[in-house]
């Protein structure tokens, strides 16, 4: 027997009318209510009727979340927290993964703003704006993350490193480095260049020279940080900064692999996204970024631009932390 709306408001001891404002978010609800209504549904097992509730309400309540790598743990955990997020307001999250490609990003953007999706929080792989403007309607509630992208129409959330490296890169010079090699990300992302201007900045500042044959390109694929780690090493570095956190697991796991002791025999500077990587990252300089904090003020902010269309545009930008070695 079909469970109906009636059944839930029932149990909940409300209306009919309450329990559809909670389902489809159309009214104020009491917390109090509204967990009583949703502990209902959860008992009863009630499934909404989606077609009827895009036709009452004009949305799907799905969230589009594209993600340029999904083997990356860094977008995973944020997939994670978004989804989590989301879940809260009776939405469900679709995640498309580019593969660090736009012309697949494209393809994800054109299916998704056709009405499958209410809205869509992108971590681009483009190169500038105006490559990906023509594939996201006026007006389409639309959220660019981690990724800043000049000119772009719509909200963005963002981590700034800046502070963080200028912190770790000191650091490492105060304790008598002077040959620091970098592992650089991909070169047409913002994060990629903020992190390295960074660095070079702090070296300058400091006196000392920026060699460019002590700079390294990697990306997602493992055997490319490890050529980028093996060259730095044939030039004698005593200290490698790696500029994301798949890289810097990447880099530890080959300098283990070669018996050269991280803390020890040469000091490594690793980005920390989630806990998982303490085993692998305990003897290493940290710069922290707040993942979690990130994947909220994600979804918030979609769900914000979903709720109010014409609001201001809102630019938020977190900010990671230095940590020391404690090893």
């Amino acid at each position: 027997m079909s469970v109906k709306i009636s059944d839930v408001a029932k149990r909940a001891g409300v209306s009919t009318a309450t329990v559809s404002h909670v389902i489809n978010n159309t009214r104020f609800v009491s917390d109090e209510t509204k967990l009583r209504v949703q502990d209902a549904i959860q008992a009863l097992g009630y499934t909404p009727n989606a077609s009827a509730r895009m036709l009452k309400t004009g949305r799907t309540s799905l969230i589009g979340l594209i993600i340029p790598d999904l083997s990356n743990q860094f977008f995973s955990t944020i997939g994670q927290q978004v989804e989590d997020r989301i879940r809260k307001n009776g939405n469900c999250l679709i995640i498309a993964n580019t593969k660090e490609t736009c012309g697949i990003e494209q393809e994800h953007l054109k299916m998704l703003t056709s009405g499958i999706a209410d809205g869509i929080a992108l971590a681009s792989t483009a190169q500038q704006y105006s490559d990906i403007r023509d594939y996201i309607p006026d007006r389409f509630p639309c959220v660019f993350f981690d990724r800043y992208l000049k000119n772009c129409a719509h909200d963005s959330v963002t981590i700034s490193s800046a502070q963080a490296m200028r912190d770790a890169t000191n650091a490492l010079i105060k304790r008598g480095h002077t040959k620091i090699g970098y592992v650089a990300g991909l070169s047409n992302i913002s994060t990629t260049n903020e992190r390295l201007s960074e660095f070079c900045g702090t070296l300058e500042q400091s006196g000392l020279p920026v060699r460019q044959e002590l700079i390294q390109h990697g990306d997602s694929i493992s055997v490319r940080t490890c050529a980028a780690i093996d060259r730095l090493l044939e030039q004698d570095c005593t200290a490698i900064v790696t500029s994301n956190s798949l890289m810097s697991v990447q880099a530890s796991y080959r300098l283990s692999s070669l018996g050269i002791g991280i803390g020890r025999d040469i000091d490594l500077l690793a980005y920390k996204d989630y806990e998982f990587y303490n085993t692998f990252l305990s003897h290493c300089d940290l710069i922290v970024q707040p993942v979690i904090e990130f994947g909220n003020f994600i979804a918030d902010t979609i769900l914000e631009r979903i709720e109010s269309p014409d609001a201001p545009l809102k630019e938020r930008v977190l900010t990671s932390y230095f940590q020391p070695k404690t090893i």
